[in-house]
């Protein structure tokens, strides 16, 4: 009995503790300045998926039940603007974000990742409280994923090279795009348009990667292709005399047999041995040589398709007066999926990378705003404070305005929200919608009320898509149109006011995030300096103190650093890590490169967790394979831990060594032809 009251009252105190630091902590800032194919599709995806799938070590039910009440504190911070290129930082205190929890669980399979991460971001809202348009509002943290167009997702991607085809832009492009994409069915073929895959879904198949890697060298004045196999796609870079291959979906590259220098088709055709030294789908995945003797089957024909002009994509939109965007971190509810008959998509993907963030009209019809907002009317007159007229109204005569909604990303569903005013029940105020650039109109709603009252329209229902999930391709924009009807010279109709909610799509990578420490703060946007600019942007996000991630390996046992070693194949080892909270140390990282800038790894293989070794959790780490070191080359490797409530720890300082040893005969191959 006494342990049963004991529990209670360990259980109040914790949610005592929780609701306190929820609204104790809502600290706010203020600043006010002056300035296609299907590719083996649904057989093989869900073969692969049930052949080579993993039992699990932790499941993420097991992670998140480790977690005894999150001792969290949410905070808001609100900027004033009225300039352009606004600079201003955030600090974000606490113990974890979304880089040191980001963990693939070792539950997951081949081809179905499962997740756990702490996202600190709840919402950033930008707010146009002028009386004239923004346009291309935008909010950049840490100067990272500003993909609001070609050239800035480009340079993200690849940096700036002078030429695609070194190899230092190719892994660039190789790391970017395996990091910032998930595996899944496309979503339709919208996924296979330009940068949309990235920026409004965040998932696709091996097609649709492709597709991109091929846009970027396109847009990078190189020669791109997609190598497409009966079942499987890859990317091919060329400068007309030497190719190299780069598979971001099954994410690996392959290297020759000289360990430096990228393969193309033709060798990895040629020479299967290429695709069976080097480890497939992640470093989480457990080793499974059936998989990479599987994926030499794949390399036995298959045909080029070069790039064609993809449309430059851009995703800036406008803010009219009275309008907000409001970027939302929270699990989603609703999203748009149609592949070749697959509908849904992991209900894991609606928690990390898919967002329902919303775009917003809240206005009550003012004049000075109101031709920024309805760009087309007729017959529309305005009230004046002392009137009983409503804010917008027509007498005697039929009047009507038009709001049109154009957004990047694709529309899942719209309300309306209004106060209306008839002055008889023969007076009517009629809305119409139009999803074809007005050529159909539709009428949606019809006012049954006189004096004034509420109404609301769910305009989403007119959407030519079921809800949550929708199957149907969805509308990026449609116009509403507003008819005011009075019935005889004398009568009156009109509104006081609008509230308008669309919910849109986005990829949850495309968003801004804050982390650990300190986070510069970029606001811009396409207007030139003018006086009358008023924009407001909330951030929200919480910080988590309640667990501390395990300290940072310090030494290595071996190789030590500047070691030189004699041998070419051996097991590198480090002093175990420790935890300031006594927790299991669940897993390590194992990072090796041939450069110290540390950009990707030598090769997959040497870029793993410990755990995928199946072997047990030691502070050791020794690659399968043999003959990926050179003889008197310099490498570089460093390690991180994982304690069991999913946290990691800094990297390791960078060490490095160099090996000596007697190598292989490159110029031989120990798998050539092709397999039967």
């Amino acid at each position: 009995m006494n342990k049963y009251y004991n529990d209670i009252g360990i259980f109040l105190i914790i949610i005592f503790l929780f609701i306190g630091n929820e609204s104790i902590a809502q600290v706010q800032y203020d600043y006010s300045t002056d300035s296609i194919r299907t590719l083996g599709i649904k057989a093989m995806h869900d073969y692969m998926r049930e052949r080579f799938s993993t039992p699990s070590k932790q499941s993420s039910e097991n992670l998140m039940n480790n977690y005894h009440a999150e001792i969290i504190e949410r905070k808001i911070k609100n900027f004033s603007l009225t300039q352009n290129n606004h600079l201003d930082t955030i600090e974000m205190f606490g113990k974890l974000d979304g880089l040191n929890t980001y963990t693939r669980l070792s539950e997951s399979s081949v081809w179905e990742n499962k997740y756990y991460q702490f996202i600190p971001m709840e919402s950033i809202s930008i707010v146009n409280k002028g009386n004239n348009p923004i346009y291309a509002p935008r909010l950049i943290i840490n100067n990272e994923r500003n993909w609001y167009n070609t050239d800035n997702f480009q340079f993200e991607a690849i940096g700036e090279r002078e030429s695609l085809l070194d190899k230092n832009t190719i892994l660039h492009m190789w790391s970017f795009l395996k990091n910032n994409r998930e595996h899944w069915y496309p979503p339709g073929y919208d996924a296979l348009t330009s940068y949309r895959m990235l920026s409004i879904y965040g998932y696709t198949m091996c097609d649709g990667i492709a597709a991109v890697c091929r846009l970027l060298a396109w847009r990078n004045g190189s020669i791109g292709s997609s190598f497409m196999m009966t079942h499987h796609t890859v990317a091919e870079l060329s400068d007309g005399t030497k190719s190299s291959v780069i598979d971001p979906d099954m994410e690996v590259f392959y290297l020759c047999l000289d360990n430096n220098t990228l393969a193309g088709i033709d060798e990895i055709s040629t020479d299967k041995f290429l695709i069976n030294r080097t480890k497939h789908f992640g470093k989480n995945i457990q080793y499974n040589k059936e998989v990479d003797a599987w994926v030499k089957h794949l390399y036995y024909s298959g045909w080029h398709r070069s790039s064609p002009n993809y449309p430059i994509s851009s995703f800036d939109f406008l803010l009219k007066p009275h309008e907000s965007i409001h970027f939302n971190y929270k699990k989603a509810l609703q999203y748009y999926h149609n592949w070749d008959g697959i509908t849904y998509i992991p209900d894991s993907f609606l928690d990390y990378f898919v967002s329902n963030s919303k775009y917003n009209l809240s206005t009550k019809f003012d004049s000075l705003s109101f031709k920024n907002i309805f760009e087309e009317f007729d017959n529309i007159q305005f009230s004046e404070k002392e009137d009983s007229y409503p804010a917008l109204y027509t007498t005697g005569k039929t009047a009507y305005f038009i709001y049109r909604v154009n957004m990047p990303f694709p529309l899942l569903d719209a309300y309306l929200k209004g106060t209306f005013s008839n002055r008889t029940v023969n007076d009517s105020i009629q809305m119409f919608l139009s999803l074809d650039s007005e050529n159909t109109w539709k009428k949606i709603w019809t006012s049954s009320n006189s004096g004034v009252y509420e109404d609301s329209v769910h305009i989403g229902k007119y959407f030519p898509n079921p809800l949550p999930n929708m199957t149907i391709y969805p509308p990026y924009r449609y116009s509403l149109k507003f008819v005011l009807c009075p019935s005889d010279s004398f009568s009156t109709c009109g509104l006081d006011s609008v509230y308008i909610e669309n919910t849109f799509q986005i990829a949850k990578r495309f968003l801004p995030t804050l982390r650990l420490g300190n986070n510069s703060i970029s606001y811009q946007d396409a207007n030139s300096d003018d006086a009358a600019r008023n924009v407001s942007i909330t951030v929200r996000w919480k910080e988590s103190s309640e667990n501390n991630p395990p300290n940072k390996v310090h030494q290595p046992v071996f190789p030590k650093s500047n070691m030189v070693v004699d041998s070419l194949y051996f097991a590198f080892e480090w002093f175990p890590a420790s935890d300031n909270d006594d927790d299991t140390i669940e897993d390590y990282e194992f990072f090796l490169a041939d450069h110290p800038e540390m950009n990707y790894p030598l090769s997959p293989n040497f870029n793993q967790y410990v755990s995928a070794f199946g072997e047990g959790i030691k502070p050791i780490f020794k690659v399968k394979e043999t003959g990926w070191l050179n003889d008197g080359k310099t490498y570089y490797w460093r390690v991180r831990a994982k304690d069991a409530l999913g946290a990691w720890g800094e990297w390791s300082d960078t060490w490095s060594f160099t090996p000596h040893g007697v190598m292989s005969d490159k110029c031989k191959s120990r798998d050539r032809g092709a397999i039967n």
